[in-house]
């Protein structure tokens, strides 16, 4: 379900005496215009995401994402990250 999703996020980075706490919400958008609604929280390159809805095939989800990205390059140069989620999510009706 979570194949060829493209994710946008905003967030905040707070760093207290070296350790970087990063938090915010995150909209994941599949092929058909369906979004996935989420809340973001990261220490390093591991975190979690809460599923709080979404539209479409996605509307009423919930559930969890724990993670883990690595930064990787894309053709044309620019940053991107690469995110592997593992998944445990719900729909309600």
């Amino acid at each position: 379900m979570f194949n060829d999703m493209g994710t946008r996020c905003l967030g905040m980075r707070e760093v207290v005496g070296g350790e970087a706490l990063n938090r915010g919400s995150c909209i994941d958008s599949d092929a058909d215009g369906d979004q996935i609604f989420s809340t973001d929280e990261a220490e390093g390159a591991k975190g979690t995401h809460v599923f709080v809805g979404g539209t479409g095939k996605y509307a009423g989800m919930s559930g969890t994402a724990d993670y883990t990205s690595q930064s990787v390059k894309s053709p044309d140069g620019r940053g991107m990250t690469l995110v592997i989620h593992q998944s445990n999510w719900t729909l309600s009706p």
